[in-house]
């Protein structure tokens, strides 16, 4: 099964912060957790920003849910 994910988060730059916001598929491995799903997304920003463990990310929105509505067989964009 295909999840869809969005995720918020800020990090310390410069003596500022920067947010910024990724949104996509993933698609679990047999016996993930909520937390592996959470862990293996956050990883996955961290390697697009350029964002190393030793710097404080923090999440500020964090949804992830099945990609397929229930009851939609035939939508039209």
């Amino acid at each position: 099964m295909q999840f869809h994910y969005v995720i918020t988060v800020a990090y310390p730059e410069r003596g500022g912060a920067v947010t910024a916001t990724y949104n996509g598929h993933f698609k679990p491995r047999p016996g993930m957790t909520h937390k592996d799903l959470y862990e293996a997304v956050t990883a996955y920003v961290r390697s697009r920003l350029g964002v190393g463990p030793a710097v404080q990310l923090n999440t500020l929105f964090f949804t992830i849910a099945p990609n397929e509505v229930p009851g939609i067989t035939n939508a039209v964009a």
